[in-house]
């Protein structure tokens, strides 16, 4: 190996072979770590810096100002999404159910509207039909008891309609009257 190197050292011209005989290319190397070992902490030191700048402002008393104005923005929107469920379940707990469906298909919804924690199998009377987004739910009461829903009877919400299977063998139930609305 060392011969091959000298080989390759002798072939070149000889003011390139002087400089690995004086230390030139040795300090080139060391130079380079040592740019590189600078340049590494100079960056750390930048991040330190933007770290320490980022907290002060996140302790600042405009940032927790805003941090309160968002706090109670969201409790502000808790409550109305309350207040909407609550009107909802008022105004349509009295009123007559359409027909009965089963659930086909189970769906974690979301949102103040959405029927939640409803389960396969589960009992739901329609309520009103067509609402909700581009009209594809349908206003739904749970009236099934326990049998691991986590829902309680008398709830209400929306439930999207290709997931609901209307039960058979209900009088008054007429399954071709969808198609005459």
């Amino acid at each position: 190996m060392t011969s091959s190197f000298t080989k390759l050292i002798s072939k070149l011209p000889p003011a390139f072979t002087n400089q690995f005989r004086n230390g030139n290319f040795e300090f080139a190397i060391a130079g380079s770590l040592f740019a590189y070992l600078g340049y590494s902490v100079f960056e750390n030191n930048q991040r330190l810096e933007q770290m320490k700048r980022t907290q002060q402002m996140m302790d600042s008393e405009s940032s927790k100002a805003l941090r309160d104005e968002l706090r109670s923005k969201y409790l502000n929107t808790l409550e109305e999404e309350h207040r909407v469920k609550q009107e909802t379940l008022d105004k349509y707990r009295s009123s007559k159910s359409l027909f009965q469906c089963e659930v086909m298909i189970s769906l974690p919804l979301d949102g103040q509207m959405g029927l939640q924690n409803v389960a396969l199998g589960d009992i739901l009377d329609v309520i009103e039909e067509g609402v909700g987004p581009k009209n594809e739910y349908s206003l739904c009461r749970f009236i099934t008891e326990g049998d691991g829903s986590d829902l309680t009877p008398g709830q209400i919400g929306w439930y999207p309609t290709r997931c609901l299977r209307e039960k058979e063998n209900q009088e008054g139930s007429f399954w071709w009257r969808r198609f005459f609305r």
